[in-house]
């Protein structure tokens, strides 16, 4: 085996994923790259990237052990949706809290169950 493989393939081990969840994930995020803006920068297009891998290489093992899943297809599976919409899902969360109608919503909440009481 390449050496940088088995690096790669020790270190994802060491947080609990693996090669093919890595793979599931790399591959829902560069089909995510399909659906940004043209205006995207190449900067912008890394990040979600790597940021789709990521996200798949540790949310995985915690989802699957959770549901307790097992199968490495599966897993895969769950890496490419994971990868795929992990970073819209991080996107329009960093959205609403720029535009401040997270805060206004948590407040909106908090009020309402103040007056419940």
């Amino acid at each position: 085996m390449v050496q940088w493989i088995k690096e790669l393939k020790d270190a994802l081990e060491s947080v609990g994923s693996s090669l093919p969840v890595a793979g599931g994930g790399f591959f829902g995020a560069l089909l995510s790259l399909r659906f940004l803006s043209p205006e995207a920068s190449v900067l912008f297009r890394f990040t979600m990237l790597f940021g789709g891998v990521a996200a798949a290489v540790l949310l995985v093992p915690l989802v699957v052990s959770t549901l307790e899943i097992q199968g490495v297809n599966v897993m895969a599976g769950i890496a490419f949706i994971v990868g795929l919409y992990g970073m819209s899902i991080i996107s329009e969360g960093n959205a609403l809290i720029k535009s401040g109608a997270l805060r206004d919503l948590v407040l909106g909440r908090i009020k309402r169950k103040g007056e419940d009481e």
